[in-house]
């Protein structure tokens, strides 16, 4: 379930290859590449992405520790938090 998809996400990363006509493709080398990377569109999302996994994924794992470690410890009202945060989590296989 891996290697063949791979192998032909390769294979077609190197072609030109149009759906509405499957048979003809078209060997074009890193012709793909070097137009993608002279795209100017592909740069701003290439840089989006990367400001989303330096900035974003490390403030979300942060603050989801924090608040798991917030309603771990042994307070008055406790249980109103851990309702809270595992509430719409039941609720999402509920409805499903």
């Amino acid at each position: 379930f891996l290697v063949i998809p791979v192998g032909m996400v390769i294979y077609y990363a190197f072609t030109d290859y149009y759906l509405l006509t499957p048979d003809e493709r078209k060997f074009v080398g890193l012709e793909n590449f070097i137009r993608l990377t002279k795209d100017p569109i592909f740069l701003k999302s290439f840089l989006n992405t990367l400001k989303f996994v330096v900035w974003i994924i490390p403030v979300q794992l942060g603050a989801a520790l924090g608040m798991a470690l917030i309603v771990n410890k042994k307070r008055k009202g406790n249980m109103f938090f851990k309702v809270a945060f595992f509430a719409p989590v039941v609720m999402s296989l509920v409805v499903i």
